[in-house]
């Protein structure tokens, strides 16, 4: 089961050339996760790979419409995700 809801639709995103679009598809919705990982771990880098997935799925904001796809019923939210103790 998928364990935290991300956007990934309308991402802008960069292109060769110096250019910018938006762009749709979960290696968007990807990025964006591993961003929220990556900025959890430089406030404290003594944390566990466990330890971050459960802060952020701890931390999403509700979302009850996706409860029967996303086993934590919540979508990413960065700011909780960075302000949990």
């Amino acid at each position: 089961s998928v364990s935290i809801l991300a956007p990934g639709t309308q991402i802008f995103s960069s292109l060769p050339s110096n250019s910018y679009t938006n762009k749709t598809g979960t290696s968007m919705a990807a990025g964006l996760v591993s961003a929220t990982a990556g900025v959890i771990l430089a406030m404290d880098s003594t944390r566990t790979a466990s330890n971050v997935k459960t802060i952020i799925t701890e931390t999403g904001t509700s979302s009850e419409i996706y409860q029967n796809y996303v086993s934590s019923w919540s979508q990413k939210d960065i700011c909780r995700s960075t302000t949990a103790p």
